[in-house]
């Protein structure tokens, strides 16, 4: 019998693969016809794979009916249902429509939908090469809304219009982390010589206001843009010791997410220690150097093999719970499998059943540090572009910086990563993080 999630993974595939190919245009009529196929197929459907395949086929035609019949019946049951990966898949199907009308009716769905519905029509508008699609996004940058404004930002980094610019920099000022992490990113890509100095000019004004992770982006930013080497003496002023976990900086709060796996048993390649016991030590010296450091840091530790468990509900400070963290570490075991993306969702969510598009909900910023040493092999979606795909969806508005480390069995063959080295390094590279290899 063919895997759920299997059938799933061909029917992304092949729903990105549709994104150079041309809709085929239908009466009205015949929308009726497809769109009643839709409905049966999609209300009967026993799993997220089924319920991919019907909505792919809705999108093999071009009509403004394709906008409504999304809009209404499927982004609604899958926010509920937390289907980050189709709910990606609607955005693409979306996003390839070439249809006047059809456009336009996504142009207005997008202006009447709220968030967290609204999140994913701006993902679709962003793949949509119009003028009126890109006004919009325009519009939804100024927006009170910061979910809005964080998609919206985000949806026009790639084109970059020079009348955005000065709606991106006043957005560096909002109360929200998110906001300002999303303006950061979209000024380090700015493209005209006049845009980027004055993109610079912001930047090191802001720098001033914040701290940890987000003086980290900012001085990156601007070696971006100027295509110079980042000064350390931008965050001088958080800088009383360095913090690190397998070499990566620590300048914010932090969960890590660790890999209790059975072949976590084995030895590790730089010492004759195993990898857990090479694991425990990188980790308690990581919360003693947090706890030494005068940094107001709160941290957790979410630990999966077949399954995940979290050592706190929340962020704690480490001033006050570091010997908890210290015993606990001892303590681990180790299960059988590995479970990568149920860990990352739990990090990023606090709670699986949180909906797939929202902020972190945290005053201040943290980052993930994600460390494993095998295949994922347990967990709602176990392949890489699974994964990918769906952490994409579930970060898009969070903004949670997302570090990985790949231990043992993971680094290099040669000149080739494998592929679950590549996991990891993209998890990294789509999520604004630093990847090691140990």
């Amino acid at each position: 019998m063919v895997n759920k999630w299997s059938v799933m993974l061909l029917s992304l595939l092949l729903s990105l693969a549709c994104v150079i190919m041309v809709s085929a245009k239908v009466s009205d009529n015949e929308f009726k016809d497809r769109q009643q196929m839709f409905n049966d197929g999609y209300s009967k459907a026993q799993n997220a794979g089924e319920r991919d395949v019907a909505i792919r086929k809705l999108g093999e035609t071009d009509h403004p009916g394709v906008v409504k019949t999304l809009v209404d019946k499927a982004i609604p049951r899958e926010l509920k249902e937390n289907e980050p990966l189709v709910l990606d898949i609607i955005a693409v199907t979306l996003g390839r429509l070439t249809d006047a009308d059809a456009i336009k009716e996504l142009v207005s769905s997008t202006k009447k939908t709220q968030p967290p519905g609204k999140i994913v029509l701006i993902k679709a508008l962003s793949k949509v090469n119009t003028p009126e699609a890109q006004a919009v996004l325009l519009e939804f940058v100024s927006s009170s809304d910061s979910l809005t404004k964080i998609a919206a930002i985000d949806a026009l980094a790639d084109a970059n219009p020079p009348e955005a610019l000065d709606k991106v920099i006043d957005a560096l000022n909002n109360k929200y982390w998110e906001v300002r992490a999303s303006a950061i990113n979209y000024l380090s890509r700015v493209k005209d010589d006049a845009g980027k100095q004055k993109a610079i000019d912001a930047l090191q004004k802001r720098r001033g206001e914040e701290k940890g992770r987000m003086v980290t982006d900012i001085t990156e930013a601007i070696s971006k843009i100027s295509q110079t080497a980042p000064t350390s003496a931008a965050d001088d002023k958080d800088k009383n010791m360095t913090v690190a976990f397998f070499d990566i900086k620590i300048d914010s709060d932090v969960i890590f997410v660790v890999d209790l796996s059975l072949s976590m048993k084995m030895g590790h390649v730089k010492d004759g220690a195993t990898r857990i016991e090479a694991l425990q030590r990188e980790l308690k010296n990581t919360v003693e150097m947090m706890a030494k450091s005068r940094k107001p840091l709160r941290f957790n530790i979410i630990a999966y093999s077949d399954k995940v468990q979290r050592w706190q509900e929340n962020l704690v400070p480490i001033s006050e719970y570091k010997d908890k963290a210290i015993k606990w570490i001892d303590e681990l075991k180790l299960g059988d499998y590995t479970n990568i993306y149920d860990a990352l969702e739990m990090a990023l969510t606090g709670a699986s059943t949180q909906k797939a598009i929202s902020t972190s909900g945290t005053l201040s910023p943290y980052t993930i540090c994600l460390m494993s040493d095998g295949t994922p092999n347990r967990g709602k979606y176990k392949v890489r572009d699974e994964i990918l795909a769906a952490i994409r969806t579930l970060n898009q508005t969070r903004k949670i910086k997302i570090n990985t480390v790949a231990l043992g069995a993971l680094t290099n063959e040669g000149e080739m990563l494998t592929p679950d080295a590549q996991l990891l390094r993209q998890l990294a590279e789509e999520n604004g993080g630093v990847y090691k290899e140990f």
